[in-house]
């Protein structure tokens, strides 16, 4: 089946990110249509020139609930921690967010780019 998700609603801009500091993003999912595999959470903290400073790449929920399980229309609510280097230079950034198959690193539809990731900026 054609899955997608939509990151629903984007969070307001971040403000007062600095480097050494750990940023923990909130994200609500909405699955609107049946998963037929269990699929990862990728969130990338980019600089300038797309240079990734921090990331998180792994199951939603730890494990614990995978997409295979989601219900179209279920809001399901998760955590990534994301620690920025003390030696980063400073903002502003940029939060790429999406889910993707590990098996194949194709990207699923996400509410956001053409690329299957939602952008959020953070100052």
């Amino acid at each position: 089946p054609d899955s997608s998700a939509a990151a629903a609603p984007p969070p307001p801009p971040f403000t007062g990110l600095a480097p050494g500091q750990t940023l923990l993003l909130h994200v609500r999912w909405q699955p609107l249509a049946v998963f037929d595999r269990d699929l990862k959470v990728f969130v990338h903290l980019v600089g300038a020139g797309d240079a990734v400073l921090a990331q998180f790449d792994g199951p939603p929920q730890d494990g614990e609930y995978p997409t295979s399980r989601w219900i179209p229309g279920e809001i399901i609510a998760d955590t990534y921690p994301l620690a920025l280097p003390a030696d980063a230079p400073p903002g502003p950034y940029r939060l790429f967010l999406g889910l993707y198959d590990e098996s194949t690193l194709e990207r699923l539809p996400v509410t956001g780019d053409s690329q299957g990731r939602v952008i959020l900026e953070v100052k």
